[in-house]
């Protein structure tokens, strides 16, 4: 009667910072992980190194979540890396993630697609977790799109032919 359709896991990119987790033992040779294979990890050498950038592109190039893993706020290998990437996802620092509703508009990213996870040591498991929590949250959470530019259409040259000028047209010198 009814036909049941699989639910796709959504895709997940996560930039792990090497001295936060070791995830090595459950990473498969294409960085995706072995218990969740919907979750690909980029490993970077401090969660600093993330820019809003990249977080932005990923969910535009297809990703339904981005997810950053640094070192504790405190206790940052390279002393505030990890501090400067919160403050960019949270709109609070240059160059900041443009999120949906504050400084990104109507065209920023939702931010119930980002997540910052922010402890030293952590075990396997316990990130696996992490992750599988962020994808159940992001499979529950609908993809809202900002509103697409129409394109507008023109008849005319591509590029005026007169010159441009902001100070307004230039001054007829008199000879002298």
């Amino acid at each position: 009667m009814f036909e049941q359709t699989e639910v796709k896991p959504p895709l997940i990119i996560g930039f792990l910072c090497e001295w936060a987790a070791q995830l090595d033992e459950y990473l498969n040779d294409d960085g995706t992980l072995a218990p969740l294979p919907n979750v690909h990890i980029i490993k970077i050498p401090c969660s600093g190194y993330v820019k809003p950038a990249w977080v932005e592109k990923s969910i535009q190039e297809g990703a339904d979540g981005v997810w950053v893993c640094g070192c504790p706020m405190v206790d940052c290998h390279y002393r505030e890396g990890n501090i400067f990437i919160r403050d960019r996802m949270t709109g609070e620092r240059n160059p900041y993630l443009r999120l949906k509703g504050g400084r990104g508009g109507a065209r920023g990213v939702d931010p119930h697609r980002v997540r910052g996870f922010w402890k030293a040591g952590v075990s396997g498991p316990e990130l696996i977790q992490e992750l599988k929590e962020f994808s159940e949250a992001l499979v529950g959470h609908p993809i809202v799109l900002g509103p697409v530019k129409p394109v507008r259409r023109h008849d005319g040259p591509v590029l005026d032919s007169s010159p441009w000028n902001p100070t307004g047209p230039e001054p007829e010198l008199s000879p002298p």
